[in-house]
C-alpha cells in the first residue's frame, strides 16, 4: 500500500491554499508605506527593523524577527522588559 498519491495531493493542495492566502494579502496605501518605510530605513540607511512583543505576541515577533533575518532583511527581537 503506498500513500504517495494521497500525500502528493495534499501538498498540492497546502500549496494551493498557501498561494491563495498571498494573493488575499490586502495591499493598501499604509501597506505600500510600510514596505517603503522599511526599505529605506533598513536597506538604504543601513539599519534593523526591531519587532517586540510579550507572551504570544513576542512569539510571533520573534517568528517575525527571525523570517526578515534569513530572507535578507536585518531584524531582531527585543523583549520589552530588556528595552526598559
Amino acid at each position: 500500500m503506498s500513500t504517495q498519491p494521497e500525500t502528493l495531493r495534499e501538498i498540492v493542495d497546502l500549496i494551493k491554499r498557501e498561494a491563495e492566502a498571498v494573493q488575499n494579502i490586502p495591499v493598501s496605501d499604509s501597506f505600500i508605506k510600510a514596505v517603503d518605510l522599511i526599505y529605506q530605513k533598513v536597506h538604504i540607511e543601513g539599519g534593523k527593523v526591531i519587532a517586540s512583543g510579550m507572551g504570544k505576541a513576542g512569539q510571533i515577533a520573534e517568528n517575525i524577527a527571525t523570517t526578515l533575518s534569513s530572507t535578507g532583511t536585518p531584524a531582531v527581537f527585543l523583549h520589552p522588559s530588556e528595552a526598559q
